[in-house]
């Protein structure tokens, strides 16, 4: 393993271990409903951002369908 994805690994490790102490005051700050609209909200933007940001950056795209979830999400919500 390179330093630098045991590098990713210690930090995708402390988000999702930190993510359940602000769930238990999030909880009880806003409601269960709320800050899970609020959750998948953040995460569908994040990555709606990160499917874009890809399509755009790489050219062509190392497998045929890999941007296919954000032509789609694209189309979703373009006006004819």
């Amino acid at each position: 393993m390179s330093p630098a994805n045991l590098l990713q690994l210690i930090v995708l490790a402390a988000l999702w271990g930190a993510s359940f102490p602000f769930i238990r005051v999030g909880v009880a700050e806003f409601g269960v409903a709320p800050l899970m609209v609020l959750r998948v909200g953040i995460g569908a933007v994040f990555l709606w951002w990160r499917c874009c940001s890809r399509a755009v950056r790489s050219s062509p795209p190392p497998r045929p369908c890999a941007h296919a979830g954000c032509r789609c999400l694209w189309s979703a919500f373009s006006t004819p």
